[in-house]
C-alpha cells in the first residue's frame, strides 16, 4: 500500500483488518520519503506493531517503480498481490471477489481490478449502504 501520511495508512489499515473476511494477508507499505518528508518513528511504530512490512523510497515518484521494488522482494512468497492506495473504503468481502477472480471466472486471468469511485471530499458515506450514491464519480471502472 502506497501511503502519504500515517493518517491515512491508520485509516486504511484499519478499514482493511476490521472488513476482511479472508484473514490470511499480509501489508507492505510504501512511504516516498521525497513528497512527503522523513517517516516518523510513530509511523515505523504503527507498521511493525503489525508485523507489517516497510518500504521507505526517496528518489523520484514513480508509482510502477515502487511497487516493482516491493514485488521483487516478495513476491514470490504469496499467490496474489493487491496494490492499494491509502484512500481505500473496503467492505467485508473486498478480498474474497479479488482471488475468487482469480480462481473461479477464468484460468487465463493474470489482473483484475476493482471499480473504484471518487467521492466529494468532507463527504460522509455509510459503507456499504451509500457506496453507489450517484454524487459519487467513477475514477476507474476497474480491469
Amino acid at each position: 500500500m502506497l501511503f502519504r501520511s500515517k493518517d491515512l495508512l491508520g485509516q486504511a489499515v484499519y478499514a482493511i483488518e476490521r472488513n476482511t473476511e479472508y484473514k490470511n494477508f499480509d501489508v507492505a507499505c510504501i512511504y516516498h520519503e521525497k513528497a512527503h518528508g522523513t517517516i516518523t518513528e510513530d509511523t515505523m511504530n504503527f507498521i511493525s506493531k503489525r508485523n507489517y512490512k516497510l518500504y521507505v523510497e526517496s528518489g523520484e515518484f514513480n508509482f510502477s517503480k515502487f511497487n516493482n521494488r516491493v514485488f521483487d522482494d516478495i513476491g514470490e512468497q504469496y499467490d496474489y498481490i493487491v496494490l492499494m492506495n491509502d484512500d481505500i473504503i473496503v467492505g467485508k468481502r473486498w478480498l474474497t471477489e479479488f482471488v475468487a477472480s482469480f480462481n473461479y471466472l477464468h484460468d487465463d486471468i493474470g489482473i483484475v481490478g476493482a471499480k473504484l469511485l471518487h467521492v466529494e471530499r468532507g463527504k460522509k458515506y455509510r459503507f456499504p449502504e451509500h457506496w453507489y450514491d450517484n454524487t459519487a464519480i467513477i475514477q476507474h471502472a476497474g480491469v
